[in-house]
């Protein structure tokens, strides 16, 4: 890939590490980064990607955190519940932080689940 400076690329990685900044489900900064860099051919993917992995995230926890709750109420076993919760968020923070090191290393990066449905769709 051409010379990318190191401005792009901490753009591009914060795109993927906001959820540290911002918390769980951090759509606000990578939307504003895909729409300001939207002509930049390295930034753009990488804002792009981070913004659906984000929102498939806050999805996928939020259906499992009712699971777990439903599960509660129901007088379920709520050690196993906790367990399947912590289980749901670890690819929720691994995957941003394999798109961090990827930005920060020039590289692309597209998220599992996300990666083809966004190439797609958007451009």
């Amino acid at each position: 890939m051409a010379d990318i400076s190191l401005a792009r690329r901490l753009v591009a990685a914060i795109a993927h590490a906001s959820w540290i900044v911002v918390g769980f489900g951090a759509v606000w900064l990578p939307l504003i980064f895909w729409l300001l860099f939207r002509k930049d051919a390295f930034v753009r993917p990488h804002a792009k990607q981070a913004l659906a992995w984000q929102i498939l995230s806050i999805v996928f926890v939020g259906v499992v955190g009712v699971g777990v709750v439903l599960a509660g109420l129901a007088d379920t076993d709520m050690q196993t519940a906790a367990i399947i919760l912590c289980v749901a968020i670890v690819p929720t923070v691994i995957f941003p932080f394999i798109g961090t090191v990827k930005a920060l290393a020039k590289e692309p990066y597209g998220y599992p689940l996300v990666k083809k449905l966004v190439e797609d769709v958007a451009p």
